[in-house]
């Protein structure tokens, strides 16, 4: 895929931002910059590549593209223009540190905030375990297909296809649902409410939302409206998200029948838990992003092995 953007000239930089500045990420992330080519452009022969990830002005990221844009020289210690002939190996690595190089003060300084950082989310991922106890009682169970027989929940499929427009309420979308972020677009479709939960549809991407905004909904997505002097929504979401998620299976979905008081208790713990794995997410990419950091030091310049003991 990367090899046919690049080829295409659709892909035109490649900006590596700090740790935790892309939303619902603690990690790194990395920006890129794409654009739809016409059949009679021209494809360009380099891929700027810059290196935000200690800090940079925002207004020097704009120079680098903006010198990049009018052909002149890259010469910003942080950028770089790559020829595109250099990056089409096997690999096709587009990471602007695998082509960028830092003085060794550098590197250690983004060893030693990596580090400072993975301890942080370490102590707060330990602190985040929910508090849980033994069952001792047997459960009476229902399903959501009683419940919806019953009237106390409403289930409702989203069109296979959305109608994209100027419309004034944001759009979710299953990537939305899946990677925790809020609405990225704004279109039509069935409106949900504060409270409603919406299930993705796609096969073996189960993932549930309780929404705390007024939204529009996009394609293959489920939305669950539970009676709140009844039901908990985050303790019926927690259930949901454990069993699937084709219609078929939501509707044999069972949970117990517990006070509502209860499953308010429960919908807490849910909560934590989704906290705890959101802190897990951020130590496995800053994990994975001190690894690639000291790797690449260690081979393309700026770091050496330390002293044994040391």
């Amino acid at each position: 895929i990367r090899s046919r953007l690049l080829r295409a000239g659709a892909l035109q930089a490649v900006i590596a931002l700090p740790a935790g500045s892309a939303p619902q990420s603690t990690g790194a992330a990395h920006l890129w910059l794409l654009r739809r080519p016409a059949a009679d452009d021209l494809v360009p022969a380099h891929l700027l590549v810059v290196d935000a990830t200690e800090g940079m002005p925002g207004g020097t990221v704009q120079g680098l593209w903006r010198a990049f844009r009018r052909r002149t020289p890259v010469e910003e210690g942080g950028g770089r223009a790559v020829p595109i002939i250099e990056l089409l190996d096997e690999v096709v690595d587009v990471s602007p540190a695998v082509h960028l190089r830092r003085p060794a003060t550098a590197r250690v300084e983004s060893v030693d905030a990596t580090l400072d950082r993975l301890r942080e989310l370490a102590v707060r991922l330990a602190r985040s375990v929910p508090q849980v106890r033994p069952e001792e009682r047997t459960r009476v169970m229902t399903t959501i297909g009683e419940l919806t027989r019953a009237g106390a929940v409403l289930l409702q499929q989203t069109p296979s296809q959305a109608d994209p427009g100027d419309d004034e309420l944001p759009l979710l979308t299953v990537n939305d649902v899946t990677l925790g972020r809020r609405p990225t677009v704004r279109g039509s479709g069935p409106i949900a409410a504060p409270g409603d939960i919406v299930m993705t549809a796609a096969p073996r991407q189960a993932a549930t939302r309780v929404l705390i905004e007024r939204v529009a909904l996009g394609p293959h997505l489920h939305l669950i409206r539970v009676d709140e002097e009844s039901f908990d929504p985050y303790f019926v979401a927690a259930f949901l998200r454990e069993t699937g998620n084709s219609r078929g299976e939501i509707r044999r979905t069972r949970l117990p029948r517990l006070p509502l008081a209860e499953q308010r208790r429960y919908g807490q713990v849910f909560r934590e838990l989704a906290e705890f794995e959101d802190t897990l997410r951020g130590v496995a990419e800053t994990g994975e992003l001190l690894a690639r950091v000291i790797s690449q030091g260690l081979v393309h310049g700026g770091l050496r092995p330390g002293e044994p003991g040391a």
